[in-house]
């Protein structure tokens, strides 16, 4: 069932169902429901026909307090020469300086007029000269806008290359920076090692996420006698950590090797017992030319 809203030109009232309607509208009444896309007059909603009220006139009703006819055109006038000679005598005075006084007036108006037109266009001579400057200089800061991110956008790659053949040369020459040694140990009697303290340095200006170390216990005459692998985890960006390696009963010689790193701050994957990953393209220059960049993660 729709809802009905009404409204008398100042006040809106409702909703109200059907129902309610009846006895509050006629059919002029302003009604708005869902589904009308502006106002209407009552008497267009044909739901409403049975509770519209008609406007009807008044009866018409004429008193005379004469039984005679009517006339049906006005009656003759009849007028003296010297009522005319009196009407003549009014009107002639008067009639020039009226007409000046209509004349100044309009005289007057059409000045008014041109000046407030030539104030008008003045105004918008104005408006429009200010809005080309306005647009002027919105196209010129927009240049400058894109000039200036045009440059930002091409140092953001200059950054970028130089991040990547920072971390590309780190790759190709990681013994430079990331060394292991032995820091001490406490020989024993007849052969073997205690208090095996080992030092690891990271003087990249990256994380080292995981690094493996081997130990090998080397016996007299130069023989292996067992090798040890020794996991450091998390080495911070110019810093060193000290680990401890398990104690030997025997060999008279230790030596250290790093068999594997994982760096992923700068893709760093290297493992003494995989082949390297081989060709990859370089970034030097956005040229595309190929270098060796074998242990790049994949």
């Amino acid at each position: 069932m729709h809802q009905y809203f009404i409204h008398d030109g100042s006040r809106q009232e409702g909703p109200f169902n059907i129902d309610q309607l009846s006895g509050k509208i006629n059919s002029e009444t302003m009604i708005w429901r869902e589904g009308l896309q502006e106002w209407m007059q009552a008497k267009h909603l044909p739901e409403l026909a049975s509770i519209v009220v008609q406007l009807q006139p008044p009866p018409f009703s004429y008193q005379s307090n004469s039984n005679q006819p009517l006339p049906i055109a006005p009656p003759p006038f009849f007028q003296t020469d010297k009522e005319s000679a009196v009407i003549a005598k009014r009107k002639g005075p008067y009639k020039k300086p009226l007409l000046i006084a209509i004349s100044v007036v309009a005289i007057i108006a059409l000045v008014v007029f041109t000046l407030q037109l030539r104030q008008e266009k003045e105004k918008v001579q104005k408006e429009n000269e200010s809005l080309a400057n306005s647009l002027q200089s919105t196209q010129q800061q927009m240049q400058i806008n894109d000039s200036t991110l045009a440059k930002k956008q091409a140092d953001q790659q200059k950054r970028i290359r130089e991040i990547s053949e920072r971390q590309m040369y780190l790759r190709n020459n990681w013994t430079s920076f990331l060394q292991a040694e032995i820091e001490s140990y406490t020989p024993v009697s007849f052969g073997g090692f205690e208090n095996i303290l080992l030092k690891v340095s990271n003087k990249s200006e990256y994380p080292i996420d995981l690094l493996v170390l081997e130990v090998s216990y080397w016996k007299e005459g130069g023989g292996l006698y067992k090798t040890e692998a020794i996991t450091v985890a998390d080495i911070a960006p110019k810093s060193s950590d000290i680990v401890s390696a398990p104690n030997s009963t025997r060999g008279v010689r230790l030596t250290i090797d790093i068999v594997k790193i994982t760096a992923r701050k700068f893709s760093f994957c290297y493992d003494v017992s995989s082949s390297p990953y081989g060709v990859v393209d370089s970034v030097v220059g956005g040229t595309g030319d190929v270098v060796f960049d074998p242990w790049k993660c994949q």
